[in-house]
């Protein structure tokens, strides 16, 4: 359509200083032309004072330009500078008319544009170009054009060429197969227009860097989630960058086929704190990174995602009990396209927040059994899950964390690979100093977490062997769980908490047994995780010999009798702590360290080892004091044979004792018992906790001395003690 105003008239609108109010144009090719001192498309004008013949309003409302394929070309008169769209020249003394409600509005999957000069090839395009939805048309110049094209979420115009470029985003599941370049053209649906409105060929729009491709064919195919930037150029080098968003879940854009669009959508499993305020709709969205676009490409707003209720309101009432897990939870696009993701609500062991700078640090602490090799720096940033975010909430890079203290890594390592058990701190902090510190728990048994790959995601549990005296009341569970200090996490990292261990009931029921009678001995104990994973300790019952207590009961001590065949090598003060196994505690139950306890007369050990070195036998005091003067009493029972404790293996490895003394004694008479000849050889036996052993002697040697002795015939008799578990010594009985 071609309009033509007269004189003083616009080309469509009003005729001289007549307001306009209500003009609609959309679809098609509308050229309008005004005559002298008229707009375009507005009001009509004319030069001179105002005389009664017409009225003095120039103002235009109401004008729409909408649609999709709709161009508006509009022409003011040139030679009195009129505006293509706006108002005519007003009465003289008169103020310039008003605009209100001018507007362009393109269609849903339409952008539009505004060119604002004298001609077809001498133009600019207005401020904010294009532009998805309404915008204002204000424009100078005599020449106007108005027009839309397909969406696109990226788009240049060149200044100087006024180039037009523009491209969609694409999103994807990761995974699977990479993108050719024709599909990434396809996707990103780009278009491009040379100065004069003439589009580019197909051909003729290239990318610019091989190298993103290669980056998001190498993310994809290996998995990878994150946001990637592939830039397009036209010939003369007019660019626009699109962003690939590969997502965890959803739609996987490498298997479309170019004649059959389909919606596509994308979504990212999330972490968040459990604990606080439900989250709403909006936050969930925006944790899952959904992303979607309908079948045109067009960019689905976050509005036009909804959540799964059922879902929601699950995930809701565990964060706001403070509960941790995995849930499900499903996204719906406006088109019915849905991608689920899952959500982990996770309890960070620490947290930091520093109410100067407004960042916050956390982390996790880490679990592992001790021995074999070290942890990497990188292994412990992912065990710790350790993460920050600054005053706005954006992360904070992760190589922007450092270790605050390398002697801790030091020091961990150093444990671990030599097989210590204990609580090691573990700081972490940021560049402007915020700080939270972790706690790496080394223990006997359990999962190497040194092990587990940056791939896994595997749940770990750790506990440690422990020793009890023997005797009164039966355990608790809760007693056993506290013993070995169990601790576990969940495969999302939250400490599992000890009500959520339990132990192996028939272990339990037996090491009860073997308590409340006052025996000893070694014992497994299984602790189970609710999530199935499980550790072994071994528990050990102890019967100590001495036990003393300081008078005002500010320390205990303990310490078991030692027995030792004569001869050979004397013993280490390091060796006779390990088998005495003298302990000390502190009146708030802590342990004293071996280097606490000292021998209270260095006179007994040269006595003890000078005798052990000339091959006697007897038994000899040892005397062990604390700073404060606590003091045990043991004795070393030295004897002509059996196991030589100065030959005890490894530290903290206990095996089991036994020793006797070869013995004479006067023929004729009654039959020995066994108690007779236990006292007679003086023997001894310890089991594998050092306790004393129940001692038995073979029957058939006893039998045949005892046959002797009762017809008073003389001779020498091998008489052979054992204990429970095989151990056994020999002696001579004359």
């Amino acid at each position: 359509m071609t309009a033509s105003g007269g004189v003083s008239c616009a080309g469509i609108g009003s005729g001289s200083w007549t307001p306009t109010d209500g003009i609609y144009i959309t679809g098609g090719n509308v050229y309008a032309s005004g005559g002298t001192n008229a707009a375009g498309i507005g009001s009509g004008g004319h030069t001179g004072a105002e005389d009664g013949t017409y009225g003095a309003n120039v103002n235009v409302s109401n004008v729409v330009i909408s649609g999709g394929d709709t161009v508006v070309t509009a022409l003011g008169d040139k030679s009195t500078n009129m505006p293509g769209i706006g108002c005519g020249t007003p009465p003289d003394n008169k103020p310039q008319g008003t605009i209100t409600n001018v507007i362009a509005s393109p269609d849903t999957g339409f952008q539009g544009y505004i060119q604002d000069g004298t001609s077809e090839t001498d133009y600019n395009f207005t401020k904010h170009m294009p532009f998805p939805s309404a915008s204002p048309i204000s424009v100078e110049k005599f020449y106007t054009k108005i027009y839309f094209g397909p969406f696109r979420d990226e788009n240049t115009i060149a200044n100087d060429t006024k180039e037009q470029i523009g491209a969609n985003n694409i999103i994807s599941k990761t995974g699977g197969a990479g993108f050719s370049e024709s599909q990434l053209k396809e996707l990103a649906k780009v278009n491009g227009k040379r100065e004069n409105g003439t589009s580019f060929i197909e051909g003729e729009l290239t990318f610019t860097d091989a190298r993103q491709i290669q980056n998001i064919n190498q993310a994809k195919t290996s998995g990878k989630i994150g946001n990637f930037p592939l830039t397009f150029r036209t010939p003369n080098g007019t660019k626009v960058t699109v962003t690939i968003f590969l997502r965890g879940n959803g739609t996987d854009s490498a298997e479309f086929e170019p004649n059959n669009s389909i919606p596509t959508i994308g979504a990212n499993d999330f972490e968040t704190n459990t604990g606080g305020d439900p989250f709403t709709e909006e936050q969930l969205k925006k944790l899952g990174e959904v992303k979607g676009k309908d079948k045109e490409g067009n960019t689905i707003s976050l509005d036009d995602f909804t959540v799964d209720l059922d879902q929601f309101q699950k995930i809701n009432e565990a964060k706001t009990s403070g509960k941790t897990g995995i849930f499900d939870l499903s996204y719906t696009s406006k088109d019915g396209k849905q991608v689920t993701v899952k959500v982990s609500l996770v309890g960070y062991d620490e947290i930091t927040e520093d109410t100067d700078t407004g960042e916050t640090i956390k982390g996790m602490n880490i679990i592992s059994k001790t021995g074999g090799k070290g942890f990497t720096e990188k292994q412990l940033r992912e065990l710790s899950r350790v993460k920050a975010f600054d005053e706005n909430g954006q992360e904070v890079p992760a190589v922007d964390i450092l270790f605050s203290d390398q002697d801790q890594l030091t020091a961990i390592n150093k444990a671990k690979t030599t097989g210590e058990i204990g609580n090691f701190p573990l700081t972490f902090q940021t560049l402007s100093g915020t700080e939270v510190t972790v706690t790496v728990f080394l223990r006997n048994h359990g999962t190497d977490t040194s092990e587990i790959g940056s791939e896994n995601s595997i749940s770990t549990i750790g506990a440690n062997d422990f020793e009890k005296d023997t005797g009164g009341d039966p355990f608790t569970e809760e007693q056993l769980k506290k013993y070995g200090e169990v601790k576990g996490k969940d495969t999302e990292g939250n400490t599992i908490l000890p009500d959520d261990f339990t132990v192996d009931l028939e272990q339990f029921r037996k090491i009860n047994q073997v308590k409340t009678s006052g025996k000893s001995g070694v014992f497994d104990l299984t602790y189970f995780a609710n999530d199935g994973s499980a550790v072994t300790v071994k528990v050990s019952l102890v019967k100590y010999d001495e036990t003393s207590e300081a008078p005002d009961q500010a320390e205990s001590m303990k310490g078991m009798d030692i027995i030792s065949k004569t001869g050979g090598e004397g013993f280490t003060e390091s060796q006779l702590k390990e088998l005495s196994r003298v302990k000390v505690f502190d009146e708030s139950g802590k342990e004293l360290t071996a280097e606490e306890i000292v021998f209270s007369d260095p006179d007994q050990l040269t006595s003890l080892n000078k005798a052990k070195t000339a091959g006697e036998t007897g038994n000899f005091s040892l005397t062990f004091q604390t700073a404060k003067g606590t003091e045990i009493t043991i004795t070393v029972h030295l004897r002509d044979h059996g196991t030589d404790g100065a030959k005890n293996p490894e530290p903290g490895k206990f095996d089991a004792s036994i020793a006797a003394n070869n013995a004479v004694h006067k023929t004729g008479g009654t039959a020995f018992t066994k108690e007779d000849l236990i006292k007679l050889c003086e023997a001894k036996g310890k089991d594998e906790t050092r306790s004393d052993a129940e001692l038995n002697i073979k029957n058939e040697e006893m039998n045949k001395l005892n046959a002797a002795k009762q017809k008073g015939r003389t001779g020498t008799f091998d008489l052979t003690f054992f204990i429970s578990g095989g151990k056994e010594v020999s002696v001579v009985v004359t």
